[in-house]
């Protein structure tokens, strides 16, 4: 019989290349993910994963759930990627030129695999992929089933004010959604950008709404009678502006005494004013009777966004702003309770085959976002994120092909490890 751990050796690089690229060149916006979806389904099939799609809503694109049986006994382990990018053809909010081809397709550029998607996530998931397809080629079944994720939603919106609905509430829908209709197992991978470092803390996040009233009647341009005080003007943008900078100084002095450091990552907590809405563009002559600003604030793991609520009401009144403060999204952050084991196989599958001068060094990792790792951490299935490269978040859009080869046999040495150790 073959050496259950040759099987890595045998995974073919050209292999991962075409299925990144493949996945990559498939154009998937958040809430837009059928087409990949599809995709997915098809080559899990051809592949004999045993695919299943598991939708929320029958419009919506499915989450793909595939495995591999284990024969019984052995722990198992789950695999868990997105399958939605982060850019809207012709959508202006966040990026000045959306349509680049960068945010929509993929193409090798000598050692380097270029594309948003692929960087996030579709690269690191043609890893693991790749590497349970070469598993069931092998023909060898371990004791743990092996569990694969494709999931929707992870960049998604989240519903406020008029945004309601289906269509905003997309990370209920992907990882949150199959955690909780079949897809388990005893630990799990979140796949995604680390430069190779396991994490396993990530912070929570809380949505705030500031809204800043002006005058119940606008006010038209003839009509202003400056000057006026501060919180006397029948303008709401004009009574909010002070709140910016005292909310950027309270944001800095917050992430500095919220950060941690430990084994499991570095997180500090940030703060970003991500909108603000006051008045119409199509009439500037009307004084706005609100300006509402809209917050994320990244919280401790185990932290409750109420201390933080009442600290921004605090703020307000600090700077004389008369402002409604209410916290509209919370999602929790974790830390992986009894990963070790997990984490033991990665660090020894990722010295097997990448250099150390290519690993970011523990404490210095991509700690301090929101993943779908906090997602299997809640369910009580302890969950590591891991990947070959840096994230798309600062502007990244490339990865290098070698790293994607490199992770595809971590990924499945790591699974050889988890799913033939016996189950406690």
């Amino acid at each position: 019989m073959k050496n259950v751990w040759d099987i890595a050796d045998s995974i073919e690089p050209g292999e991962v290349t075409e299925l990144a690229l493949e996945l990559g060149r498939i154009d998937s916006p958040s809430g837009q993910e059928h087409a990949v979806s599809d995709f997915l389904l098809d080559w899990c099939g051809d592949a004999g994963l045993a695919p299943r799609p598991v939708r929320a809503l029958p419009d919506q694109a499915a989450n793909v759930v595939a495995r591999i049986p284990g024969r019984g006994g052995g722990r198992s382990l789950l695999f868990n990627s997105h399958m939605d990018t982060a850019v809207t053809s012709g959508d202006y909010t966040y990026f000045r030129e959306p349509d680049l081809p960068e945010f929509h397709t993929a193409w090798r550029d000598g050692a380097d695999l270029v594309g948003a998607g692929v960087v996030n996530d579709k690269g690191p998931m043609a890893c693991w992929l790749v590497a349970a397809a070469t598993l069931r080629r092998s023909g060898v079944q371990l004791p743990g089933d092996l569990v694969l994720t494709m999931v929707t939603g992870e960049i998604g919106h989240e519903p406020v004010d008029e945004y309601q609905g289906p269509r905003f509430a997309g990370k209920d829908y992907g990882s949150r959604f199959v955690a909780t209709h079949g897809a388990l197992a005893d630990y799990v991978v979140v796949a995604e950008t680390t430069s190779f470092t396991p994490i396993w803390i990530e912070p929570g996040k809380a949505f705030f709404r500031i809204a800043v009233r002006g005058r119940d009647r606008a006010v038209y341009t003839p009509y202003l009678q400056r000057p006026y005080a501060p919180d006397a003007h029948p303008n709401a943008i004009v009574r909010a502006a002070p709140l910016i900078p005292a909310i950027e100084r309270w944001a800095y002095e917050y992430q500095e005494r919220s950060r941690i450091v430990c084994d499991a990552g570095e997180v500090v907590p940030k703060v970003n004013i991500g909108a603000i809405r006051a008045g119409h563009p199509t009439q500037p002559i009307l004084s706005p009777a609100s300006c509402i600003f809209y917050l994320d604030v990244r919280l401790p793991p185990g932290e409750h966004p109420l201390g933080v609520q009442e600290e921004l009401r605090e703020l307000a009144r600090s700077v004389g702003v008369d402002a409604e403060v209410e916290c509209y999204l919370f999602r929790r952050g974790y830390q992986a309770a009894g990963a070790e084991p997990l984490v033991d196989a990665l660090w020894t599958a990722t010295d097997a085959e990448v250099d150390p001068v290519r690993r970011t060094p523990p404490g210095h990792s991509p700690a301090s976002m929101w993943r779908d790792l906090n997602v299997w951490n809640e369910m009580g299935m302890p969950a590591v994120t891991f990947g070959p490269g840096q994230g798309t978040g600062a502007g990244n859009v490339a990865i290098v092909e070698a790293d994607l080869h490199a992770c595809a046999r971590i990924y499945l040495r790591t699974a050889l490890a988890v799913c033939a150790a016996p189950r406690a």
